[in-house]
């Protein structure tokens, strides 16, 4: 998918300013179009123009982080696992091995919903029998958008405000909605076909 295309890697974008009808990134890179991915609870403070009420409201969006751990582990015959049982913390195990082709079924990776230390991952699967060594640990800042009585009236405000602003915004947390990874991938190519209309 990102044949002939000039990819730009870690950079970060700290700044969003529109100058006549171009969009200044960080005070150095013109651009025509923006396509924001960044969190609605983040892109507001990184826009200059962004008046105080849109910062105040994005402030009241609900997230969960989730705490994730790569496991070596015995090989089971599942794609995933998920516990209803209040005494195990890991509430789905994602069989990774199991997605291969041709199977590696010794990797498994676990969820736990919130921010949690490595130390305590580590007590909570010593209930899981077929988990043998953790091989990586990882916190995802955003990962699940939380429904609460705020969440319709703040996004439809936010929205508005960057839909003016002229930028457009994608992805789970960039239209802060429960996308999975192929309505992403369709928003995006409906997306891409709406900025070539426009411009062709």
């Amino acid at each position: 998918m990102a044949r002939d295309l000039r990819i730009v890697k870690n950079y970060k974008v700290e700044s969003i300013e529109k100058v006549r009808s171009k969009y200044v990134i960080n005070g150095e890179r013109n651009y025509d179009i923006v396509i924001n991915t960044m969190p609605l609870n983040i892109l507001p403070f990184v826009i200059k123009e962004t008046p105080i009420e849109v910062k105040n409201k994005s402030k009241l969006l609900k997230y969960n982080k989730v705490t994730n751990v790569l496991w070596e582990a015995e090989p089971v015959e599942n794609t995933w696992t998920y516990f209803p049982d209040r005494e195990i913390k890991f509430h789905r195990h994602i069989h990774i091995g199991n997605f291969f082709e041709p199977k590696d079924s010794k990797y498994t990776i676990t969820e736990v919903i919130g921010e949690h230390s490595y130390e305590d991952m580590l007590n909570y699967a010593k209930k899981i029998d077929y988990l043998i060594k953790p091989l990586d640990y990882n916190v995802s800042e955003h990962a699940y958008v939380v429904f609460d009585k705020n969440y319709k009236d703040t996004k439809k405000f936010i929205l508005k405000f960057i839909e003016d602003y002229g930028i457009y915004t994608l992805g789970r947390f960039g239209e802060w909605d429960y996308y999975n990874m192929d309505i992403c991938i369709e928003k995006a190519m409906r997306l891409s076909e709406k900025i070539i209309e426009r411009y062709s």
